[in-house]
């Protein structure tokens, strides 16, 4: 999973995200959506001697939802899965008949023309086309003259790729490029995303659900048998993960596990969601999980599974998942 959508989706099932957040998250949710579904016709294909990354960042500059690399050309696809009707007139994008802020296909066309650039600057020749597919089949899509570069409608996709396997064959593989060794030069260029994620704010803190929650079904009213919830206070909203000795069960969907395991993915979903934090301690780690388990147990495992950031009396451990924002751009 995409680190922006693991963080929004943990967020969400903490019940943590503002409504405007609500609004991004859903909109990642179906930009996924529309991404598998472009890449699952792709595959239904059997391309010939075609080289081919999903989520793909090169030199920290361009972001490719499909890539591809065929005798002929290199295409990046650019997929777009919106729930409304899209309509480009007069240089400017419709969602349901009002104007957007950020217009996707100018955005596409400057990420197109830093992708030229950066390929030149790389000795990479090769020609490059960018086409934005409209992947939600309920909702329709239209375009006027002064649209710029290729769209493709949900009903043109599979002629969108026989097109491309025609151009493909037509320059054939005597003449044209080689897609592992052009592959090979991108693969040199990939990179992490240039965006940071976004940061848990205090406004986050007073909604975010704790505990233990189920991974399988997101479940978070809960009851346990661990005698230390009986100590919580009524700010501590109880898990659906019923804690026993040694394991926890979810009473919604069935779900079992170890009690170590939990424990541990629940430090690890800590660490993502928290990863402007260069490292956390045991009551950071107790206070997620909602005071459900004893910090005498928490703390032999992170001594066991995780570095020591500082020791003695303050001992914190160091977050895996740190990302310094000195490294990236800020999310927006």
């Amino acid at each position: 999973m995409d680190d922006k959508l693991e963080w929004y989706a943990a967020m969400a099932m903490r019940e943590a995200l503002g409504k405007d957040e609500q609004f991004d998250y859903q909109l990642l949710v179906n930009g996924v959506v529309g991404e598998n579904e472009l890449f699952r016709l792709l595959m239904e294909q059997n391309f010939q001697d075609v080289w081919w990354r999903r989520n793909f960042w090169l030199s920290s500059q361009v972001e490719c939802d499909l890539l591809l690399v065929t005798h002929a050309k290199l295409y990046v696809l650019n997929a777009k899965y919106y729930n409304g009707q899209f309509v480009y007139r007069d240089n400017v994008a419709y969602f349901n008949g009002k104007p957007l802020q950020n217009d996707p296909l100018s955005s596409f066309q400057l990420s197109m023309g830093r992708l030229k650039k950066l390929l030149a600057e790389a000795g990479i020749e090769v020609p490059v086309e960018g086409r934005v597919v409209f992947m939600n089949p309920n909702f329709g899509c239209s375009f006027d003259e002064s649209v710029s570069l290729e769209c493709v409608p949900r009903h043109g996709v599979l002629s969108m790729f026989q097109d491309i396997r025609d151009v493909a064959v037509q320059v054939g593989r005597r003449n044209g490029l080689n897609p592992e060794r052009i592959g090979q030069q991108l693969l040199a260029l990939e990179s992490d995303s240039k965006y940071n994620l976004p940061v848990v704010k205090d406004t986050h803190l007073q909604k975010m659900i704790r505990g233990l929650l189920c991974p399988a079904c997101g479940a978070n009213e809960a009851r346990s048998r661990d005698a230390a919830v009986q100590r919580r206070t009524d700010a501590v909203v109880r898990s659906k993960l019923t804690i026993e000795r040694q394991k926890v069960t979810c009473a919604t969907c069935g779900y079992q596990a170890l009690k170590r395991s939990a424990v541990l993915l629940a430090v690890e979903e800590y660490c993502k969601l928290f990863h402007h934090k260069t490292s956390f301690t045991t009551m950071d780690i107790c206070w997620f999980m909602g005071e459900e388990i004893r910090r005498k147990y928490v703390s032999a495992l992170l001594t066991t599974h995780y570095s020591q950031h500082e020791s003695g009396r303050n001992t914190s451990f160091e977050n895996p998942y740190y990302r310094d924002p000195q490294k990236y751009e800020r999310f927006h």
